[in-house]
C-alpha cells in the first residue's frame, strides 16, 4: 500500500504549490526554488566558461581566418616586404637578380639596375612578359620606373606587313588589368597592303 500513499501525498503537495504556498524542502533542507536557482547559476557559469575557452582559442572571432591573418602579418618584414629582406640574402626570390640594399651588404648592382621587388620572382630588370594583375608595387614588372601596356589604341588599317599585322590594337584607352576590346590584325592579300581586322575580343590589358 506504500506506492498509492506516496502518489496521493505528491498530488496534495502539488495542490498546495498551485495555491501559492512555499515549495517543500528536499532531503537536504534546500527548497525546490533554491535548487532551480543553483542549477541556473551553474549552467550560466558553464556557458561562460565555454565562451571564454572558445574566444581564447581564436575560433569565436574570426576562427582560422583570424589566425591565418596573424601568421601572414608575422611573415612581413620591417621593410614592408618578405622577412628575407631583413637579412643579408641579396636575391630573396631566387630570380637571378639581386636588389640594391647597402644596409644588408647588397651592393653588387646599382639601385637603378637592382631588383625592385625582391619578394616576387616575376619582377626583375628586363622582364619581357606582360601581366594582367598588379604586384603590391603596381605594374612595373621590369623595374624600369614606368609602365608599358602590351597594346596601344589604334587601327589595323594603320599597320602593314607581317610584323605590323601581328600586333593587336585597342579600340579605346584602358587601364592596366582592366577589360577592354582588342582588335586582332592580319595581313591582307598583299604584304604591303594595310592590315585588316581578323577578330575582336574582350581582354584584360596586360602591362609591365
Amino acid at each position: 500500500m506504500s506506492p498509492p500513499i506516496r502518489r496521493i501525498t505528491a498530488i496534495f503537495a502539488v495542490g498546495l504549490l498551485s495555491c501559492g504556498d512555499s515549495a517543500p524542502t528536499g532531503a537536504g533542507g534546500t527548497s525546490s526554488t533554491t535548487q532551480s536557482a543553483t542549477v541556473s547559476a551553474s549552467t550560466s557559469t558553464t556557458a561562460s566558461s565555454v565562451s571564454s575557452s572558445v574566444s581564447s582559442s581564436g575560433v569565436g572571432s574570426g576562427g582560422a581566418g583570424g589566425q591565418a591573418a596573424s601568421s601572414s602579418s608575422a611573415s612581413t618584414g620591417s621593410s614592408g616586404g618578405c622577412l628575407c629582406l631583413d637579412t643579408a640574402v641579396c636575391d630573396c626570390d631566387s630570380d637571378g637578380h639581386e636588389r640594391y640594399d647597402p644596409a644588408h651588404g647588397c651592393t653588387a648592382v646599382s639601385d637603378a639596375m637592382g631588383d625592385c621587388d625582391d619578394c616576387n620572382s616575376d619582377v626583375f630588370p628586363g622582364q619581357t612578359a606582360y601581366f594582367t594583375s598588379p604586384t603590391i608595387h603596381g605594374f612595373d614588372y621590369d623595374c624600369s620606373g614606368s609602365i608599358q601596356p602590351k597594346y596601344l589604341v589604334g587601327s589595323c588599317g594603320s599597320k602593314t606587313g607581317l610584323a605590323g599585322c601581328s600586333m593587336g590594337v585597342l579600340e579605346a584607352a584602358a587601364q592596366c588589368g582592366q577589360s577592354t576590346m582588342l582588335d586582332s590584325c592580319k595581313a591582307d592579300v598583299l604584304p604591303i597592303s594595310p592590315c585588316i581586322v581578323s577578330m575582336t575580343s574582350s581582354v584584360l590589358l596586360p602591362c609591365h
